[in-house]
């Protein structure tokens, strides 16, 4: 039996797997959870998993199907559209902001550990720098390597402001539904059956977040122009997911979102 990946909001829910029954925790595209079980064999299989609960979950993790990695081809993602894909290691990303001041908001996470995702403390520990730009490593909840920022024609990205959502948005402009970045995630990592609560601290490409010395923040214009491109080296497997900014109410996107590239370079054929 295959299982879907279970969320970290889950992970208390490993004992049950130890008491002979298998749990799946399935999330629809509004975030919302229902749970399948049935019970394990019985006998040598039950045994083995309740003396190796860390092997049983590793299994219970990395049997879920994937969709196909995504093709080495360009794809021109619309204003508030969303990407996602897998790269193997040696394999390139490059996101290009097409008319400029257009933030892309990014997320990723080990393809055969997918809980092991970004995190962005030990980013900013590891580099020493609270901006992303060319140089920069980007690591997991474990410190392990995912990315590396080999090009970057713009040097400025946040680490600080995180994603759009409907419920921030109704707080921050008294907006009641509108397009966010958290939707387009959800949507994107429905795809690798993972759910809401794997959304993380991300990284916003092109986007322009300056701190004051008392600590005041505020989202700024960006100073990306047209053609601007950030490329990132996958140093291992890793899943890439992308939200196309569809923020209207500050200047992330420029005041009016706009479409951006997205490239994967094979590394064969890099």
């Amino acid at each position: 039996m295959h299982h879907a990946v279970v969320s970290s909001a889950s992970i208390g829910m490993l004992k049950w797997a130890t008491r002979g029954i298998s749990v799946s925790v399935l999330h629809n595209d509004r975030g919302q959870v229902r749970l399948a079980r049935r019970l394990l064999p019985t006998g040598p299989v039950a045994a083995f998993a309740a003396a190796r609960p860390t092997t049983f979950w590793s299994l219970a993790m990395t049997s879920p199907a994937r969709p196909e990695p995504a093709a080495a081809l360009r794809e021109i993602i619309p204003a508030g559209g969303r990407w996602s894909g897998r790269l193997e290691s040696g394999d390139r990303l490059r996101i290009t902001d097409l008319e400029g001041q257009q933030a892309v908001d990014f997320l990723c996470y080990g393809a055969d550990m997918p809980l092991d995702r970004m995190n962005l403390p030990n980013t900013i520990k590891l580099n020493r720098s609270l901006y992303v730009t060319k140089g920069s490593r980007i690591y997991s909840d474990h410190a392990r390597l995912l990315f590396t920022v080999e090009e970057d024609s713009c040097g400025y990205h946040d680490t600080l402001a995180g994603c759009c959502s409907n419920e921030s948005n109704r707080l921050r402009y008294d907006v009641t539904s509108t397009a966010s970045c958290r939707s387009n995630f959800i949507a994107e990592l429905a795809k690798w059956g993972l759910g809401p609560s794997e959304i993380v601290s991300n990284i916003n490409f092109f986007m322009r977040v300056p701190f004051k010395e008392d600590g005041e923040v505020v989202i700024a214009h960006g100073i990306s122009k047209p053609g601007d491109q950030v490329v990132l080296k996958a140093e291992q497997p890793v899943i890439a997911v992308l939200s196309n900014c569809p923020q209207e109410h500050n200047p992330a996107a420029g005041g009016k979102p706009t479409p951006i590239a997205v490239e994967v370079i094979r590394a064969a054929a890099a």
